[in-house]
């Protein structure tokens, strides 16, 4: 049974070994176990405090193996990206361009340097063992975290979410797209450039050109990757396609990685999770649709489970199912679809009739 569940101060020394086992380019985990005490520092204090609107919190969840403990996935929320200091991208733009005389009209591509602060809510962080990246463990990473956003709407931006998907980046640690632009401003290799980040961003500002730049003027390999995502990442992209997310034409600074968003309201998991009560443990036969379920508590625990639903529209789970998240009879419960339904019938609970106990 894998459990989606925020971080706690106990994994800090499990949580260094996976983000060493990370691969380049997962600037949310970084190498050092300062920095990573600091987000789960940050993210321990930001589920204590109570909000009344989004500010500088931020969320870090781990994916745990409860059959051994282990961690194998990482995931994060930032309440509102660039609280701190700015977000960077570049906006893809079309120019056009006609001369009367010549009677020719050219349309061409440039990128233009934006600066946000502070932005939107930011699902980012997403990082999971290869080993396990098949079987239904990314989507319960990624998608965990809408549930938490839908139990908890006022810890973030009612307007928009937004993502950013890893860049396309070589098996030797390079980006074709900061080698073809940005390192000849920046003047360091792209892994030199992933360290300061972990540290902070005001060296982009400090040397970052605010001129556009024609995207033909461009080495080909890096024209070529532009809002491309890194191979490992094109599930999790087209993952999040598929639960409302669109592309915002804005790319990374670095790896020209795409910028996507979504309007809360329009994504599938919060749009269509239902909030209700947890009926009891069965160890019944259950229809074949998984879902995602969560217990609703800022003490967040989310996992995929099998379920049955009786006439009150309660729900009835596995005996583990209910272990993992913490649960007792009565207590509130949201689940969804793990993925898009095409059959909306589930199955009925012979205990139907039964009371929930108090």
């Amino acid at each position: 049974m894998l459990v989606f569940r925020p971080v706690a101060t106990h994994d800090l020394d499990q949580l260094e070994a996976f983000a060493h086992s990370a691969s380049a380019g997962i600037t949310n985990l970084p190498k050092n176990r300062g920095l990573l005490q600091a987000k789960q520092t940050l993210s321990i204090e930001s589920l204590r405090k109570a909000v009344t609107k989004p500010t500088n919190e931020s969320y870090m969840f781990i994916l745990e193996d409860l059959e051994n403990g282990t961690i194998i996935g990482t995931s994060a929320i930032h309440a509102q990206a660039a609280w701190n200091e700015p977000q960077y991208f570049f906006r893809i733009e079309t120019k056009e361009e006609a001369s009367q005389t010549l009677g020719i009209i050219n349309r061409s591509q440039w990128i233009r340097p934006v600066i946000y602060q502070p932005s939107h809510t930011e699902v980012c962080g997403l990082y999971l063992n290869p080993i396990h990246r098949k079987g239904g463990a990314g989507r319960i990473l990624s998608l965990s975290r809408f549930l938490f956003i839908g139990c908890f709407p006022h810890r973030f931006d009612p307007k928009y979410v937004i993502a950013e998907m890893r860049g396309v980046i070589d098996e030797n640690d390079h980006a074709p797209f900061y080698d073809g632009l940005l390192k000849h401003f920046f003047e360091l290799e792209f892994t030199e450039i992933l360290n300061y980040l972990s540290s902070g961003k005001q060296f982009i500002q400090e040397l970052l050109p605010q001129s556009s730049f024609p995207v033909d003027l461009l080495p080909k390999n890096a024209r070529e990757v532009i809002g491309k995502a890194h191979p490992s990442s094109e599930p999790a992209l087209a993952l999040l396609k598929k639960e409302g997310f669109t592309f915002s034409q804005e790319v990374d600074l670095f790896d020209g990685g795409p910028k996507i968003y979504s309007s809360p309201k329009n994504i599938r998991c919060i749009r269509d999770s239902t909030l209700t009560l947890f009926a009891g443990i069965s160890e019944e036969e259950f229809g074949e649709e998984e879902f995602l379920v969560c217990n609703g508590k800022i003490d967040f625990r989310a996992c995929a489970t099998r379920l049955s639903i009786d006439h009150r529209g309660h729900i009835y789970l596995p005996q583990k199912a209910a272990e993992a998240l913490e649960i007792k009879t009565g207590m509130p419960l949201r689940y969804v679809s793990l993925r898009p339904k095409k059959d909306n019938s589930i199955r009925e609970n012979k205990h139907s009739n039964k009371e929930i106990e108090a």
